[in-house]
């Protein structure tokens, strides 16, 4: 008896575990910072994903949410340096997709980008917004 007991528990002791392995991460992928572009496009390596973008593969990436000023203005170039400084080439991020909609028209993944820092996180397009060099855009 007590060993049908054991044996019918076991599953439900085991499935927080299947759980986390799945899914216990917000986040979609990780990818490298190969190079930035501007204010609000990353060229990046995806190192891991749940499937979708597939690794190993180099994309463009666009913050989703924020529209950065362009780098013909003055707060553009600050921008894309405070990017820059935040997302070196080699910089590990971490992704969460767009919901509904994995890509813009010109082909870029649209992704809200969380950097590690610490025992916490920097989400960039809001840090993009706190300093006033990105205005909030709905993609």
């Amino acid at each position: 008896m007590r060993r049908l007991l054991v044996l019918g528990l076991l599953p439900l002791l085991l499935l927080p575990l299947a759980l986390r392995g799945r899914g216990g991460t917000p986040f979609h992928f990780s990818a490298e910072v190969v190079k930035v572009i501007d204010g609000d496009t990353l060229e990046v390596r995806i190192l891991e994903s749940r499937g979708w973008p597939a690794p190993g593969r180099v994309e463009k990436l666009r913050l989703a949410g924020v529209d950065a000023f362009e780098l013909s203005e003055a707060r553009g170039v600050l921008a894309r340096a405070l990017v820059d400084s935040l997302c070196p080439p080699g910089e590990r991020i971490y992704g969460r997709l767009k919901p509904g909609r994995a890509r813009d028209p010109y082909g870029r993944i649209l992704a809200r980008v969380y950097l590690r820092r610490g025992k916490g996180w920097v989400d960039l397009g809001e840090e993009l917004l706190e300093r006033k060099l990105a205005r909030r855009w709905e993609d």
